[in-house]
């Protein structure tokens, strides 16, 4: 008999933007720890959107930027850190 075994670590990642409409992101563009450019989050469920969009509706915009992949999405200098495993980017 065969089990599949998932295995993820959580890290350290800033976020430093969103993709969507910024009360209501889809995307989070988060910069892990130890990395130079950012990359995107899984989508997110609408409860977590509204969530993390009431924080980001206050922070600073800092323009259109770009992840490594080339996926566009708007800067912040939130500031925010939070924990991340793995498979949500």
């Amino acid at each position: 008999m065969r089990r599949k075994i998932r295995h993820a670590d959580t890290t350290d990642a800033q976020v430093v933007g969103s993709v969507g409409p910024r009360r209501r992101p889809r995307r989070l563009a988060v910069l892990p720890a130890g990395e130079d450019r950012p990359r995107l989050s899984a989508p997110m469920n609408a409860v977590l959107a509204a969530r993390l969009g009431a924080l980001l509706a206050v922070a600073p915009v800092e323009g259109e930027h770009l992840t490594e992949a080339g996926e566009t999405y708007i800067g912040s200098s939130s500031g925010s850190w939070c924990w991340l495993r793995p498979r949500d980017w």
